[in-house]
């Protein structure tokens, strides 16, 4: 992940801020008393949550370039479809709203995953 790519997402207007923003509705700083130069949780777990609703198929999609053929001079490729574990299996499955979207979205939270994770699974080719 570069750079760009962690910058693209931080802005206000991303998707992600924007999708973001429907489970953790973003306050602002001075409410509540809370002085904007003091650390404030919920701006800390905006941060942290905001691997959850990103997307990171380009970024891998990047990475996997050239990787066929380095996989291929050792007999093997990468399957088109995994068959014993989903290629994104903490990727968020509900839409905002949506019923159990909420509970879903804490549950990733509290499970100590980054939402980064993907699953290649292979086969033989010789």
């Amino acid at each position: 992940m570069t750079d760009e790519d962690r910058m693209a997402n931080m802005t206000p207007h991303s998707t992600t801020t924007k999708r973001l923003s429907k489970y953790l509705p973003r306050q602002e700083m001075h409410l509540n008393g809370m002085n904007p130069n003091l650390p404030n949780p919920e701006f800390i777990k905006f941060a942290f949550a905001r691997d959850s609703v990103a997307t990171f198929d380009h970024i891998f999609d990047r990475w996997l370039e050239g990787f066929p053929e380095v996989v291929q001079s050792i007999g093997a490729a990468v399957k088109e479809n995994n068959t014993v574990i989903e290629k994104w299996p903490f990727r968020l499955k509900l839409q905002p709203g949506q019923p159990g979207a909420q509970e879903e979205f804490d549950r990733l939270l509290r499970g100590g995953v980054s939402g980064k994770e993907r699953y290649m699974e292979w086969k033989r080719i010789r």
